[in-house]
């Protein structure tokens, strides 16, 4: 039986930016202080505030990162600022110190195992609303033998800024590793009586 080829060997970067005069010039040096090279880049996802920048922004990213499967979303139909979020995940070109190393936004992974939870909506406003959604992420991450406490990145998505302060506190409450990810206020969610949702990484 051959052996399986390692496709990143030297593991993988999560990495977010935001930026909204040179979204790409941002992550481009995010990435490269994670140890990501240009050419290395994997994904791209960028959440922009008006979509007529979007062609603007491809033709950007396309040209920095020539290799990435990219995805341009726009947050909301009537931004009140302008805004642009990206986020990446690139090949490291070198094995960080350990099997995670959160630094500056950026999570470096290497290890032989990464949990992704499906979006986790979150119905109604309290406090309790959003600490269920968090429990129910862990309970999904048990039946891969991961927890709460193993999560090394946090995808956000809110309709208002209240409900996302809401979001944070409860994230700070419930998980202790250090982690990275993304908050990103949008217009709507799969369920019209969805106020939130959570989408979690954990490493093993």
């Amino acid at each position: 039986m051959a052996d399986r080829k390692a496709v990143n060997p030297n593991g993988v970067a999560f990495v977010s930016a935001s930026d909204a005069k040179d979204p790409v010039a941002r992550l481009q040096s995010a990435l490269t202080e994670a140890g990501v090279k240009p050419a290395d880049v994997l994904r791209l996802t960028c959440y922009l505030s008006a979509v007529q920048d979007a062609a603007s922004l491809r033709t950007a990213a396309a040209t920095a990162f020539p290799g990435a499967a990219a995805n341009y979303v726009q947050m909301q139909r009537q931004g009140l600022e302008p805004e642009v979020h990206c986020e990446a995940v690139g090949r490291l070109s070198t094995a960080p110190p350990s099997a995670l190393t959160v630094k500056n936004g950026a999570a470096l992974v290497n290890a032989p195992k990464l949990v992704l939870t499906a979006s986790q909506l979150v119905f109604r406003d309290q406090d309790a609303d959003f600490r269920l959604a968090y429990q129910r992420l862990g309970k999904a991450l048990g039946t891969q033998s991961a927890d709460l406490k193993d999560v090394m990145w946090v995808s956000s998505f809110a309709l208002t800024k209240p409900n996302a302060a809401k979001l944070d506190a409860v994230e700070k409450e419930l998980l202790s590793q250090p982690h990275a990810g993304a908050a990103v206020q949008i217009e709507g969610l799969p369920s019209t009586d969805a106020t939130a949702a959570v989408e979690l990484i954990a490493v093993k």
